[in-house]
């Protein structure tokens, strides 16, 4: 996508886990994440995770965020951006593998 800056390598993957379909693209560009990176060193690695994702939700919400985002509600499910360690980006969209067939 326009974020992914020098990414050279981009990973999809399709599976089921557990009792939910997942759809997981990463790529390993570079991105404004980097400066997430200079939190506080007292703030504990969930924390400083918790909140770079925050951030990049933040500063990355676009029309293709909204189009995946109104499909993950369709679907029962959830849709999220994270970091991808140690570069780059992680776009996720997980739903209920059983789904009830009556709106």
């Amino acid at each position: 996508g326009k974020h992914a800056i020098e990414a050279t390598r981009l990973t999809v993957i399709c599976a089921q886990e557990g009792d939910r379909q997942v759809i997981r693209v990463a790529d390993n560009g570079r991105s404004e994440l980097s400066d997430a990176e200079a939190l506080s060193s007292a703030e504990t690695n969930r924390e400083r995770e918790t909140n770079e994702e925050l951030n990049f939700q933040i500063q990355h919400s676009g029309m293709g965020t909204q189009l995946a985002k109104n499909l993950a509600k369709q679907l029962g499910g959830t849709f999220r951006r994270y970091p991808n360690k140690p570069r780059g980006i992680v776009c996720e969209l997980t739903w209920p593998a059983k789904r009830r067939w009556f709106w």
